[in-house]
């Protein structure tokens, strides 16, 4: 089995101070988890739950070992959405950060990033291989 990992995929257009993009590859990076664990929590008493969910062999491995993430970056939303859409053509997990908008981009609810995976290298690199480091 490949090494999995995940690409954070950040809006350049943007021009976010470095601390929020920072911030919202980190929503990206958890949104995995937080969408399995919410989707498979159990209250089995009060102050206390379960969770049951089911991972690939690839998502486990990912998460045992050194949960790589690589960042880069697209110019415009139009660049972002096409590769969400290939991604989640290809069968790839894709989990798409939308901002508040509450300490940047004037009150506007703004989709800054996303991250695809994790997965294997060979698996994502088609999508996002070609793009820049961030």
């Amino acid at each position: 089995m490949k090494e999995a990992k995940q690409v954070i995929v950040m809006r350049t257009e943007l021009n976010c101070r470095r601390g929020k993009e920072i911030a919202q590859g980190s929503h990206a990076a958890m949104e995995f988890l937080r969408k399995k664990i919410m989707s498979a929590t159990t209250t089995v008493a009060p102050n206390t739950h379960q969770v049951t969910f089911t991972l690939t062999d690839d998502q486990l491995a990912w998460l045992m070992g050194r949960h790589g993430k690589i960042a880069v970056g697209v110019p415009t939303l139009d660049d972002l959405s096409a590769l969400v859409t290939k991604a989640q053509e290809a069968g790839v997990d894709v989990h798409v950060v939308e901002d508040a908008g509450l300490t940047e981009f004037g009150g506007v609810p703004t989709i800054t990033c996303a991250a695809f995976g994790p997965a294997p290298g060979d698996v994502l690199d088609p999508i996002t291989g070609h793009l820049k480091l961030r």
